[in-house]
């Protein structure tokens, strides 16, 4: 009775107030941006000077009921996207990649209260977006994911690999029309007795959640043109279950309420001021030296579906452009919710690495920590590699061929150099190439001055 009469205490607090931020947000989202400009009229101020309080109110609440690793570092990346994308600008689409029962899906749960936020588990051409002839003989959108939405809003995925495992014949158009979603103009085709064209104007951002699957769809979005950002989420056992044997009595409906409710009183004093945070030049500066090292460590190679999974063609470089805008805006949401300058940093640099396929992310720091950027050593032979590379995951079993691959593919993309010996030029050696370690070196040094 009286953890229960404590909990009622605990969610009236964060109520107040939720409504207020329920009314200023659900406005009807076709009147939330203007015909000439495409941009949401719901604006964010900078952090006030409670609103750090605010923050560390929160995130203790939320981990009575959830437990994240790095100091909550997820959570401020997922609720500092939700305040990017309400600022002017392209989306941001974060994707968190973790286990399964780690709470991924729980903290996406709580966002998917807010105003203006959906939730989905399909995405093909008919659920994207569908319409019929009106009785002028207008051909007009009547359903779909984007007519729900209209044009602000936010969709939330549960597990994005499932979305994205589509037939092939399939595959192609859905992700044509996510590249529109993103870039706010959609347009599609209808055929038969209702056929005409379907338009869609407006801001969508895309949050979701996904199991390490995701590796397997990643060259799809790659060949798509990368959209997301992703953050990884590593359980910890020990501490989840602490959690669950002490909460074995509690009322998980009250503890999803309980999260919804903090996460409301996070951002409801962000709506009070028409300004944005701003960001420096400096700032600028070094956002672009990360995401000019994720681009090109994560740009394509395509691989055939055979057993070998042989290299088929080596796409361009990624351009910078597209992460640098989404890296900003995240900065500016995790500053506006209350981080600090040094947890902010901290978790943008954890996004770049994120954000590059995990076996190259791994094959990289693994050469970094083991090579001399000075001298000419390399690592030598896939079997060391593979053992320095799996040294964080602690288990070697069958990743061999996944370790080749990566490095081959950062070869590729002239991120690594390597080693060639014999007849058949096999390599057997890798080391950082000369622009990668100097990044490298630019990116541990900004972690330390940030931090």
């Amino acid at each position: 009775m009286q953890a229960r009469l404590q909990l009622m205490r605990m969610v009236d607090y964060y109520t107040q107030g939720a409504n207020a931020f329920r009314m200023a947000t659900s406005l009807n989202p076709r009147d939330q941006i203007s015909d000439d400009d495409s941009k949401p009229r719901l604006v964010i101020i900078p952090r006030q000077a409670q609103q750090p309080q605010i923050l560390t109110n929160g995130l203790k609440d939320i981990n009575k009921w959830l437990y994240f690793p790095d100091a909550n570092q997820i959570v401020k990346i997922i609720l500092g996207a939700y305040v990017a994308n309400c600022l002017p600008g392209r989306p941001v689409w974060p994707v968190i990649v973790g286990a399964s029962a780690s709470g991924k899906t729980e903290l996406l749960e709580a966002l998917a209260q807010l105003p203006n936020v959906h939730y989905s588990g399909d995405l093909t051409k008919a659920s994207i977006m569908s319409g019929k002839k009106n009785k002028d003989g207008q051909l007009e959108m009547t359903g779909g994911l984007l007519y729900d939405v209209g044009n602000f809003g936010f969709v939330v995925f549960p597990e994005l690999s499932n979305v994205l495992s589509m037939d092939h014949r399939s595959q192609g158009p859905t992700l044509g029309l996510m590249r529109q979603m993103f870039d706010g103009r959609v347009t599609r085709e209808i055929g038969g007795e209702d056929g005409g064209k379907l338009s869609w104007r407006g801001k969508i951002a895309i949050f979701a959640a996904s199991t390490q699957s995701i590796e397997n769809v990643r060259t799809v979005m790659q060949e798509m043109g990368e959209r997301f950002i992703y953050t990884r989420l590593e359980a910890n056992d020990d501490r989840i279950g602490e959690l669950q044997i002490d909460g074995i009595n509690q009322d998980w409906d009250e503890g999803r309420h309980v999260l919804t409710c903090t996460v409301y009183s996070i951002l409801k004093n962000l709506l009070d001021k028409p300004a944005v945070p701003a960001l420096t030049r400096e700032q600028g500066v070094q956002i672009h030296l990360l995401a000019r090292f994720s681009a090109r460590c994560r740009s394509t190679v395509e691989r055939n579906t055979s057993w070998e999974r042989s290299v088929e063609s080596v796409h361009p470089h990624e351009g910078s452009g597209r992460l640098f805008n989404s890296m900003a805006a995240l900065l500016r949401g995790m500053l506006a919710i209350g981080c600090t300058d040094a947890d902010a940093w901290r978790a943008l640099i954890s996004v770049m690495w994120d954000s590059i396929p995990q076996w190259r992310a791994l094959v990289i720091r693994a050469i970094a920590a083991n090579t001399d950027p000075l001298g000419t050593e390399y690592v030598r032979g896939l079997r060391k590699l593979t053992d320095l590379t799996t040294e964080q995951l602690g288990e070697r079993k069958g990743v061999e061929r996944a370790v080749a691959r990566a490095a081959e593919d950062l070869v590729l993309h002239g991120v690594l150099e390597v080693l060639r010996n014999g007849k058949r030029g096999v390599a057997t050696g890798w080391r950082l190439a000369e622009d990668t370690w100097t990044r490298y070196a630019q990116i541990d040094a900004l972690g330390s001055l940030r931090g």
